[in-house]
């Protein structure tokens, strides 16, 4: 295959987003838990000065994958935002009794389109470090916390120990990453860093976060093996991947598989 019909490989900041139990719910409390999220990160974010209506979505029920334009303030994305969604989740209860609790990861990445969806590391690996049982523990341990925030080791380092975002490293904790052989650095807004589990081998599964990565890396896996067509060598296990589509750009994580013409990442709605 020649450079001319080659997908476009390009590098984004991914975050997933996934909601707590939600398929332990009933319908009506489903359908606010997915109005309520909504609402709490179009909120946030706006809060912040985030240009969500230029984000590429794809909603998934319990969470979102979104794909942030060219020129988004990667700081405030990594730092402000997930506070910002904090506060929103806060209000919420306030105001509707809606407890909304939700582990957020965020980490770059490559990522090229597939026939089913995207491919690249920046995808599968956001989803494993949302995933990682020490971020689970931290959801399902710490009582007060309303979002979990898990950055990407190279993230934390550029953006949090460089101080351009407003939070600061004493707020973070390192944690392993089983599945990519990696660390993550978790924060829980509001929590002292020393709470935050390191290991949590007896966590319980995520039914919704085991869909959702399984579908990530069917995708990942059918690309990578038509793959060196379609992604070429530069994503692969030793690439250190980053953004979706030109540079500094964010991604936020429920369901990806949408037609690759939209340029958009879909996984599908998630039954759980």
């Amino acid at each position: 295959m020649n450079d001319s019909t080659q997908p476009a490989l390009v590098r984004r900041t991914c975050i997933t987003v996934d909601l707590e139990n939600y398929s332990k719910l009933d319908m009506p409390t489903q359908e606010a838990a997915q109005q309520g999220l909504a609402e709490a990160l179009a909120s946030a974010a706006a809060e912040v000065g985030l240009r969500r209506l230029d984000w590429q979505l794809q909603d998934g029920g319990d969470g979102e994958l979104a794909v942030l334009p060219l020129g988004e303030n990667e700081p405030l994305a990594v730092g402000a935002f997930p506070l910002a969604l904090d506060e929103q989740f806060r209000r919420l209860h306030e105001r509707d009794a809606l407890h909304l609790r939700a582990r957020m990861a965020i980490n770059h990445g490559m990522v090229a389109p597939g026939a089913k969806g995207f491919a690249g590391w920046g995808p599968v690996d956001v989803t494993r470090i949302a995933d990682a049982p020490a971020v689970r523990a931290a959801l399902q341990k710490i009582d007060e916390a309303r979002v979990v925030v898990a950055l990407s080791a190279a993230l934390y380092r550029d953006i949090v120990q460089q101080g351009h975002a407003v939070v600061r490293p004493d707020q973070f904790r390192e944690v392993r990453v089983p599945r990519i052989g990696a660390t993550a650095w978790v924060m829980v807004p509001g929590v002292d860093a020393g709470r935050i589990p390191v290991e949590a081998p007896d966590t319980e599964p995520d039914e919704q976060a085991d869909s959702v990565r399984q579908r990530v890396d069917a995708t990942h896996s059918s690309v990578a093996q038509s793959g060196r067509d379609t992604i070429g060598n530069a994503v692969g296990p030793n690439s250190n991947v980053s953004n979706v589509s030109g540079t500094n750009n964010t991604v936020t994580s429920a369901a990806f598989h949408s037609p690759v013409h939209t340029n958009t990442m879909h996984f599908g709605p998630r039954h759980g």
